[in-house]
């Protein structure tokens, strides 16, 4: 039985719609891992800016006694420098 020339360009449209789905979806997967990475960046230099002023705020405020709590600004700096070294060096190039 012959297709009619009808079916054969609905058809055709359905594969090329579907395509062109797909290439939307993976569009918008790119761009969501890009906004990811991008934000993790900016979290980690904001993490590695606040351990460095906390570090500054306790050492002024102690004045660089031995009991000084200035070392807690150590800890959203070293958060910081992981985010930044896993977007940087351990994370899958987005593609």
């Amino acid at each position: 039985m012959p297709l009619s020339i009808t079916a054969v360009l609905i058809s055709g449209a359905i594969v090329l719609g579907g395509l062109f789905v797909l290439e939307l979806l993976r569009e918008d997967n790119w761009q969501r891992e890009i906004r990811r990475f991008e934000g993790m960046k900016m979290g980690g230099v904001i993490n590695v800016c606040v351990g460095i002023g906390l570090l500054i705020f306790f050492r002024s405020l102690m004045g660089g006694e031995k009991e000084s709590p200035w070392l807690v600004g150590l800890i959203p700096g070293m958060v910081g420098v992981g985010m930044l070294v896993y977007v940087f060096f351990m994370a899958k190039p987005v593609e």
